[in-house]
Protein backbone atom coordinates (compact mmCIF):
# COMPACT_ATOMS: atom_id res chain seq x y z
CA UNK A 1 0.00 0.00 0.00
CA UNK A 2 1.47 3.35 -1.02
CA UNK A 3 0.61 6.59 0.74
CA UNK A 4 -0.95 9.18 -1.52
CA UNK A 5 -0.01 12.82 -0.94
CA UNK A 6 -2.58 15.55 -1.16
CA UNK A 7 -2.04 17.77 -4.16
CA UNK A 8 -1.71 20.92 -2.06
CA UNK A 9 1.00 19.48 0.20
CA UNK A 10 4.61 19.85 -0.98
CA UNK A 11 6.11 17.49 1.62
CA UNK A 12 5.12 15.59 4.70
CA UNK A 13 7.17 15.93 7.92
CA UNK A 14 8.26 12.29 7.75
CA UNK A 15 9.44 12.45 4.13
CA UNK A 16 13.03 13.29 5.06
CA UNK A 17 14.83 12.42 8.31
CA UNK A 18 16.10 15.41 10.29
CA UNK A 19 19.07 13.60 11.84
CA UNK A 20 17.88 14.77 15.28
CA UNK A 21 16.46 12.15 17.60
CA UNK A 22 14.54 12.17 20.84
CA UNK A 23 14.40 9.18 23.16
CA UNK A 24 11.33 8.04 25.06
CA UNK A 25 10.82 5.32 27.63
CA UNK A 26 7.90 3.19 26.57
CA UNK A 27 6.19 0.65 28.80
CA UNK A 28 4.16 -2.08 27.17
CA UNK A 29 2.35 -4.48 29.43
CA UNK A 30 -0.42 -6.98 29.12
CA UNK A 31 -1.43 -10.14 30.90
CA UNK A 32 -2.62 -12.65 28.33
CA UNK A 33 -4.18 -16.04 28.91
CA UNK A 34 -2.84 -18.54 26.39
CA UNK A 35 -4.29 -22.05 26.07
CA UNK A 36 -1.68 -24.70 25.13
CA UNK A 37 -2.44 -28.27 24.19
CA UNK A 38 -0.36 -30.47 26.54
CA UNK A 39 1.43 -32.02 23.56
CA UNK A 40 3.00 -28.64 22.79
CA UNK A 41 4.45 -28.35 26.29
CA UNK A 42 5.65 -31.97 26.20
CA UNK A 43 7.44 -31.37 22.91
CA UNK A 44 9.47 -28.59 24.50
CA UNK A 45 10.46 -30.85 27.38
CA UNK A 46 11.78 -33.81 25.39
CA UNK A 47 14.60 -35.62 27.25
CA UNK A 48 17.17 -34.86 24.53
CA UNK A 49 16.53 -31.13 24.99
CA UNK A 50 16.28 -30.56 21.24
CA UNK A 51 14.38 -27.29 21.56
CA UNK A 52 15.62 -25.58 24.73
CA UNK A 53 18.40 -27.86 25.86
CA UNK A 54 18.50 -30.65 28.44
CA UNK A 55 16.81 -29.82 31.72
CA UNK A 56 14.33 -27.29 30.32
CA UNK A 57 11.46 -26.76 32.71
CA UNK A 58 7.81 -26.27 31.90
CA UNK A 59 8.25 -22.58 32.75
CA UNK A 60 11.17 -22.33 30.29
CA UNK A 61 9.02 -23.86 27.56
CA UNK A 62 6.03 -21.61 28.28
CA UNK A 63 8.21 -18.48 28.35
CA UNK A 64 9.85 -19.48 25.06
CA UNK A 65 6.50 -20.10 23.39
CA UNK A 66 4.83 -16.97 24.77
CA UNK A 67 7.77 -14.79 23.71
CA UNK A 68 7.59 -16.10 20.16
CA UNK A 69 3.79 -16.15 19.88
CA UNK A 70 3.35 -12.65 21.30
CA UNK A 71 6.71 -10.89 21.13
CA UNK A 72 7.62 -12.09 17.65
CA UNK A 73 3.96 -12.42 16.55
CA UNK A 74 4.54 -15.76 14.83
CA UNK A 75 2.43 -18.91 14.63
CA UNK A 76 3.25 -22.05 16.60
CA UNK A 77 4.33 -23.92 13.45
CA UNK A 78 6.84 -21.13 12.69
CA UNK A 79 8.68 -21.57 16.01
CA UNK A 80 11.88 -23.62 15.73
CA UNK A 81 11.14 -27.16 16.87
CA UNK A 82 7.37 -26.86 16.47
CA UNK A 83 6.93 -27.05 12.67
CA UNK A 84 5.08 -30.36 13.06
CA UNK A 85 2.54 -28.88 15.49
CA UNK A 86 -0.79 -27.59 14.21
CA UNK A 87 -1.29 -23.91 14.93
CA UNK A 88 -4.63 -24.83 16.50
CA UNK A 89 -2.74 -26.47 19.39
CA UNK A 90 -2.37 -22.99 20.90
CA UNK A 91 -5.11 -20.44 21.38
CA UNK A 92 -3.97 -16.85 21.68
CA UNK A 93 -6.82 -14.36 21.92
CA UNK A 94 -6.63 -11.10 20.03
CA UNK A 95 -4.36 -8.93 22.12
CA UNK A 96 -5.01 -5.25 22.68
CA UNK A 97 -1.75 -3.93 24.10
CA UNK A 98 -1.60 -1.23 26.76
CA UNK A 99 1.08 1.24 25.70
CA UNK A 100 2.18 4.08 27.92
CA UNK A 101 4.81 6.70 27.27
CA UNK A 102 6.35 7.14 30.70
CA UNK A 103 8.35 10.26 29.99
CA UNK A 104 10.49 11.96 27.47
CA UNK A 105 14.17 11.43 28.21
CA UNK A 106 15.60 14.03 25.86
CA UNK A 107 14.24 17.51 25.35
CA UNK A 108 12.42 18.40 22.16
CA UNK A 109 14.36 20.49 19.66
CA UNK A 110 14.07 24.23 20.14
CA UNK A 111 11.63 25.90 17.82
CA UNK A 112 13.28 27.90 15.08
CA UNK A 113 12.41 31.54 14.73
CA UNK A 114 10.95 32.60 11.43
Amino acid sequence: MTAVKKKNVEAWPGDQPTGRTRTFLVTISKTVEIAFDESVIAQGMLPDGYILGPGATETDVLEHLAFNLLGNAIKLSEIDGYANCPDTSVHVPNVDWDVEIDRETTPPPKARRK
